[in-house]
C-alpha cells in the first residue's frame, strides 16, 4: 500500500511542477544556439552596433546616414547565410561556462567584387547614395553564392545565474563580428570611385580656381603649403630670366594669369578601374585660347618690326594679357584621359605627364 501512496504523490508533484512554469534548463549550448539562431534569422538588434564597431575600426569612416538603414538590410541577409558549429563547451565550475564555437567567415569583398567591378565599370551616375544603393541590390543576390575564408575559434563566455544565462556580450560581439569579414566592402568600393573622382576635381580645382579646401584634405597639405605649391607652379623661372620681369611687372602677370586660369571650364568623369590601384579619369574641357592669342599678337607686333625692344614687348604681352582676361576665346569641348596611380609615397595621384598635357591642352600657348 505504501508504494501505492508514493507513487500517487509523485504524480501530484510532477503535476504541480507541470503546471506551475517549471522547465528544464537548457544547456549552455542550445542557449547559444538560440541567441545565434536569432543573429542568422534577422530577430537579433545586433546589427547595428557591429556597424558601428566596423566604421571605428576604420577610423571612424564617413557613412551617408541615409545610406544606414539599406546597408542594415543588407547586413541581415549576409548574417543569414553565415557558417558555425558549437564545437566545444568547458564547464568552468560556478555555473560559468566556456564555450567554443567554431566559424567559418563570410567574405563580403571576396563574394561581391566581381559583380560589383563589373557595374561599377559601367556606372552613369555620380551620386553615392544612389550608386550604392544600387551596387547593394545587386550584392544581395550575390550572397546565395557567398565566398568563406579559413575557420577561426571563437571563445564564448557564459554564466548561469538567477535562473538564466548570461552571454559575455564582448565575446559575443566577437562572435558575430567574426562571421561576416570585410562588411564595408560593398561601400567602400564604390566609394572609393567617387573619392578618385573628388581628388582628380580637388587637384584641378586648387590649380585653376585656387580652391584649396578639398585638396587639403585630400593630400593632407595645409592651405598655406598648398597655396604656395600653386603660386610656384605660376611662374615659370625660365621665362623670368628671358623676359626679366620686375616685381611690379611679374605681379601683373601673376594676377592675369590667375584670371585665365580661373575662367576655363571642365567637368571630371567618373573614374574607370584598370586594375588595383589603377584608375583612368576623363576630363572634358574647353580649351581657352586667350593666353595664345596674347602670344600670337605680341610675336606678330615683333614680327611686322612695331616692337624694337624687350621692354616694349613685355608691356604689349602685360597688356594684351589683362585685356582678354574678361573676354576670353575659346575653341569646341574636348575631352582628355588621366591616369590615378600610386605615387612614391603609395598614395594615388595623378600621371604628372598626363597632368601637364591636359593643362596645356586646357590653356594652351603655343
Amino acid at each position: 500500500m505504501k508504494t501505492f501512496k508514493y507513487m500517487g504523490l509523485a504524480a501530484i508533484v510532477l503535476f504541480i511542477l507541470a503546471f506551475t512554469g517549471c522547465e528544464k534548463r537548457p544547456s549552455p549550448k542550445e542557449y547559444l544556439q538560440s541567441e545565434i539562431k536569432k543573429v542568422k534569422t534577422g530577430k537579433s538588434d545586433i546589427y547595428e552596433k557591429i556597424l558601428e564597431e566596423e566604421l571605428e575600426l576604420e577610423d571612424g569612416q564617413a557613412f551617408p546616414e541615409e545610406l544606414k538603414e539599406g546597408y542594415l538590410v543588407f547586413l541581415k541577409e549576409a548574417y543569414s547565410h553565415m557558417k558555425y558549429e558549437i564545437t566545444k563547451v568547458e564547464d568552468k565550475s560556478n555555473n560559468q561556462y566556456r564555450v567554443i564555437v567554431s566559424v567559418e567567415p563570410l567574405d563580403l569583398k571576396a563574394t561581391v567584387q566581381d559583380i560589383t567591378q563589373e557595374y561599377l565599370a559601367n556606372m552613369q551616375s555620380a551620386n553615392l547614395t544612389t550608386e550604392t544603393k544600387e551596387v547593394l541590390a545587386l550584392n544581395q543576390e550575390e550572397l546565395e553564392r557567398s565566398k568563406y575564408t579559413d575557420k577561426l575559434e571563437i571563445p564564448v563566455r557564459m554564466d548561469w545565474e538567477q535562473k538564466k544565462y548570461t552571454i559575455n556580450e564582448f565575446d559575443f560581439s566577437a562572435l558575430v563580428s567574426a562571421a561576416v569579414a570585410n562588411k564595408l566592402a560593398p561601400y567602400q568600393m564604390v566609394e572609393e570611385v567617387f573619392d578618385i573622382q573628388k581628388y582628380v576635381e580637388a587637384c584641378l580645382d586648387a590649380d585653376f580656381k585656387g580652391e584649396f579646401d578639398e585638396y587639403t584634405r585630400q593630400t593632407g597639405l595645409t592651405k598655406e603649403e598648398a597655396e604656395a605649391q600653386r603660386n610656384e607652379g605660376l611662374w615659370d623661372s625660365e621665362l623670368e630670366s628671358q623676359l626679366n620681369f620686375t616685381e611690379e611687372e611679374k605681379g601683373r602677370f601673376t594676377e592675369a594669369l590667375k584670371g585665365f586660369l580661373a575662367s576655363v571650364s571642365y567637368e571630371v568623369g567618373i573614374p574607370r578601374k584598370v586594375e588595383e590601384n589603377h584608375y583612368t579619369v576623363e576630363i572634358t574641357y574647353t580649351p581657352n585660347l586667350s593666353l595664345k592669342k596674347c602670344m600670337d599678337e605680341a610675336m606678330a607686333a615683333v614680327t611686322s618690326g612695331a616692337i624694337t625692344s624687350m621692354d616694349a614687348l613685355k608691356q604689349e604681352y602685360l597688356t594684351s594679357m589683362e585685356s582678354y582676361v574678361n573676354a576670353g576665346e575659346y575653341e569646341e569641348q574636348a575631352a582628355a584621359t588621366v591616369n590615378v596611380v600610386p605615387g612614391d609615397d603609395n598614395r594615388l595621384q595623378i600621371v604628372e605627364e598626363d597632368l601637364e598635357s591636359l593643362y596645356s591642352a586646357i590653356l594652351p600657348v603655343e
